[in-house]
């Protein structure tokens, strides 16, 4: 679904850059217009810990989350699947 022009919020000025995305798979048009900041999830870890684990420091810096993978969980949770319990069952179906 894309919105005919971007008009954000005085607030929303500094994300305006992010409110238009390409590459989204399944998405009506390329780039897309989202009409709202699109969400930039990122790792943060303690500095002494990525030292002291390199592995995980590696993992960090590869791991990447689909956008798709995050509406479907969020779907989820919106329909009611929104338990401690629920979403470790979504945490583990996610991994496999």
């Amino acid at each position: 679904i894309n919105v005919p022009e971007i008009n954000p919020l005085e607030s929303q000025m500094a994300g305006k850059d992010r409110m238009t995305v390409s590459g989204i798979e399944g998405a009506a048009t390329d780039p897309l217009k989202a009409g709202f900041v699109v969400s930039d999830i990122q790792v943060v870890a303690n500095k002494e810990f990525l030292n002291e684990n390199p592995a995980a420091k590696k993992f960090f810096e590869v791991f990447t989350l689909p956008l798709n993978d995050i509406n479907v969980q969020n779907t989820k949770m919106q329909d009611g699947e929104k338990s401690q319990e629920d979403i470790e069952r979504h945490a583990q179906e996610w991994i496999k």
